[in-house]
């Protein structure tokens, strides 16, 4: 029929520097430069990510969420929470190019690493998967 028939799409979310130029805070230009470039680099991970140049892409993630971690000492609220999920998604795909790699340990660090910040599904799911692959079954449960 027409007119679709499904729900509306949801809005793609925000990305942090959306978030931050949207702010009622005073952003500093230096802050919201380093999200910019660990928006960039990020992007540039998922780009070797899809080309299976996973060590690359590791090379790009890391330097992101030094950018990011840079940032979110100056951020709060709502604004330092966007830039943490921002941080997340690379420490997350860090973890996704550790498993394709076989670097199990380094898999569960990454994970971890968002895991410190409270709950999280997907760096559950990913560190299970990298301890069911270290044979620790026990660990991958929970």
């Amino acid at each position: 029929p027409a007119g679709g028939g499904g729900p509306p799409a949801a809005p793609k979310p925000k990305s942090a520097v959306e978030q931050l130029k949207g702010s009622s805070m005073v952003i500093d230009e230096e802050v919201l430069s380093h999200v910019e470039r660990a928006e960039a680099l990020k992007l540039k991970g998922n780009t070797h990510f899809k080309a299976a140049e996973y060590e690359a892409a590791i090379g790009e993630y890391e330097q992101g969420c030094a950018l990011a971690e840079e940032a979110i000492r100056e951020l709060s609220g709502v604004d330092e929470k966007a830039v943490i999920e921002l941080l997340h998604a690379c420490h997350l795909n860090t973890a996704s190019c550790r498993l394709k790699l076989r670097q199990w340990g380094e898999a569960v660090e990454a994970a971890n690493t968002v895991l410190r910040d409270g709950p999280h599904r997907k760096a559950l799911f990913r560190r299970g998967q990298a301890y069911q692959q270290l044979a620790r079954l026990d660990e991958a449960r929970t």
